[in-house]
């Protein structure tokens, strides 16, 4: 969820700023350049009442940044132990349990002609 708002507030930023001619490249240096464009009072290019707006988004995707840094500080350091940490640090569908024939259903081949 914390990814999708910051996609979200970052492509929002980006498309404001673009109807300006204001735009940096794709990732979070870009993204960083933009920043610094919004907190500078200086910097014309973007008018009055559109920075104010900008203003306004610009703290919501540091503070979305920052938790999502400390969920992932988190992760790394939960116990090894713990069967749910160890889970979210895995990939989906990895481990023993894909091709072990352990964790496939159990039939008879006599019961699937019956089935037919």
């Amino acid at each position: 969820m914390l990814n999708r708002q910051r996609t979200q507030l970052s492509n929002s930023m980006r498309a404001h700023m673009s109807e300006f001619s204001v735009v940096a490249p794709v990732g979070r240096m870009g993204l960083d350049r933009l920043l610094a464009v919004v907190a500078n009072p200086d910097d014309l290019r973007i008018p009055a009442d559109a920075r104010i707006c900008l203003e306004m988004l610009a703290p919501q995707l540091v503070v979305v940044k920052k938790q999502i840094l400390e969920n992932d500080r988190r992760i790394r350091e939960a116990p090894a132990a713990s069967c749910a940490s160890h889970r979210a640090r895995r990939p989906p569908a990895s481990g023993r349990c894909t091709a072990s024939p352990t964790c496939a259903p159990s039939w008879s081949s006599a019961a699937a002609w019956k089935a037919r």
